[in-house]
């Protein structure tokens, strides 16, 4: 009971200081005396000391603030120190500095950027090791993927990171012109440039030139596939100051033989600026041995010229010409003759009539053989009843050969040749061959005997006796008419062979052109 009671009296005295302490303080003051307002004429005196005015006293609501707010500090700071004691004990996956998506140019080195990995607390952090998905391959736009995950015991991390793949990189235009030709008609001449991109590659092909001829510029303009462009100016001036270009078609020296013929193998010609034609000077004369000059010339429209000769040199063979001829197709032999022709590049002359079919008959003249006359029935009694009726018939094969050519032949050979006899069975005495040998000539024909005679009409019944008799006729150093028939199968299967022999032994073989050698017979009606 004592104990309890020291309490209570303790409590009672504690209540009378609180009590005393919140009770105001006045303080005691001597009695001033009122003072009579000085007047303007009396000397100032010394101020007096004041009294401080008195601290009041605080109150209720004050004392209530100052204490919530000691409460809140002591809270604050039992958090903090919570907040401090849950952070270094928690355990877990950190990163630091990981980006969920990354962008890199096309073809640029890849490179694993995911920032730190760690597992712990805030205030002691292990770095651990994770696995990746793999490397980014940066040649392939777009975007890709990348998974790390990294394991601490149980836990586990996984993250996803997009690269993406761009090419936001302008193709790359070089030249080392320092200045652009530009023809009088605006047409840009050629100039040596690149355009290159590190996605597309090679793009000159796709590039643009433009001139603008205000601001005296050239423009090369290209875009790469991933709408990246680029323009390159080089200043540009017109002018045309160069020849057009001559490029002969074969070789610039050549050979022909006398009395064979001389097919120019030409030219062609190109300009910087304008399209050109090319004029030609063939002099050559294969019937007189010399050298000659073909001379092609091509001049542009700002007067530039260029000109390009080629030496042909006439001389005599070896041995001699030897000219193939056929008479009296197209037949069921002729398009094999064609092809053993073709084989060792060999022209021949053809005689044709109105048989046969006009599709060999155009391959004869399209292949470079020369297409003559024999008349379009080959009828003895027929076409040599008078001129009139011969040059009917003659003038219908020739019809034929224009119509399935476009060629008009003047070449002919007389059905049994200019010496034949059997003519005066039909003529009725008028001697039809020296008339007839005449006229067409007049008419501006020429016509071809033969100097060599396969036998193959008559005497000749196999290739091997067509052969003999025809090498066993060649001559030195002249020109030999060979007649065979295309319509003959054995005939034609001599033909390679006589081929073969001649050119062996440094004979040359030609087609018959108006100029070539003749080999006329003596007329004998």
């Amino acid at each position: 009971m004592g104990k309890t009671k020291k309490k209570s009296k303790q409590k009672k005295t504690t209540q009378k200081i609180a009590k005393a302490m919140s009770a105001p303080v006045v303080a005691e003051s001597p009695a001033i005396e009122p003072v009579a307002p000085e007047s303007a004429t009396e000397e100032p005196t010394a101020a007096e000391p004041t009294t401080a005015e008195p601290v009041p006293p605080e109150t209720p609501a004050k004392k209530h603030s100052n204490l919530f707010i000691k409460i809140f500090l002591i809270a604050l700071f039992a958090s903090g120190i919570g907040i401090f004691a849950f952070l270094a004990l928690k355990q877990e996956f950190n990163s630091t500095g990981f980006r969920s998506e990354r962008k890199l140019s096309y073809g640029a080195e890849y490179q694993e950027d995911f920032g730190r990995v760690c597992y712990g607390s805030v205030f002691a952090c292990k770095d651990v090791e994770f696995e990746t998905s793999g490397p980014v391959d940066t040649t392939v736009l777009g975007s890709h993927e990348v998974t790390i995950k990294a394991k601490n015991g149980d836990n586990v991390l996984e993250l996803t990171q997009t690269v993406i793949i761009s090419d936001e990189e302008a193709p790359i235009i070089s030249s080392e012109a320092e200045q652009i030709k530009v023809c009088p008609n605006g047409k840009i001449q050629a100039f040596d440039y690149t355009v290159t991109d590190n996605y597309d590659g090679d793009l000159k092909e796709k590039s643009s030139i433009t001139h603008d001829k205000d601001k005296g510029i050239v423009t090369i303009a290209i875009e790469d596939s991933n709408q990246n462009a680029a323009t390159k100016n080089i200043p540009a001036i017109i002018i045309d100051d160069e020849a057009p270009v001559i490029t002969l078609n074969g070789d610039a020296s050549v050979s022909a033989y006398i009395t064979g013929t001389y097919n120019d193998a030409g030219a062609s010609v190109v300009d910087n600026c304008d399209e050109v034609e090319l004029s030609t000077s063939n002099p050559v004369n294969t019937n007189t041995t010399g050298t000659y000059e073909v001379t092609y010339t091509a001049t542009d429209e700002s007067g530039n010229t260029a000109t390009v000769k080629r030496t042909v040199e006439v001389k005599q063979p070896e041995n001699g010409i030897i000219y193939l001829t056929f008479d009296d197709g197209p037949g069921a032999h002729t398009g094999r003759l064609l092809d053993i022709l073709k084989k060792y590049n060999v022209k021949a002359t053809f005689f044709v009539t109105g048989a046969g079919s006009d599709d060999l008959l155009r391959r004869e003249y399209e292949e470079g053989h020369s297409i003559g006359l024999h008349t379009f029935t080959h009828a003895y009694d027929y076409i040599y009843q008078d001129e009139g009726t011969f040059f009917y018939d003659l003038e219908r094969v020739q019809n034929r050969v224009k119509n399935a050519t476009g060629y008009t032949s003047t070449l002919i050979r007389f059905p049994g040749g200019s010496s034949n006899t059997v003519s005066a069975k039909y003529d009725g005495g008028q001697r039809i061959m020296s008339k007839l040998t005449k006229s067409v000539q007049e008419r501006g024909f020429t016509y071809f005997d033969w100097n060599i005679t396969s036998g193959d009409a008559g005497g000749a019944y196999t290739s091997t006796q067509v052969y003999n008799n025809v090498i066993s006729r060649l001559g030195k150093g002249g020109s030999y008419v060979v007649l065979q028939h295309d319509i003959k199968g054995f005939s034609v299967d001599a033909v390679e062979g006589i081929i073969n022999y001649g050119l062996s032994h440094g004979y040359i073989f030609a087609p018959l052109t108006a100029s070539s050698f003749n080999a006329h017979h003596g007329v004998n009606n």
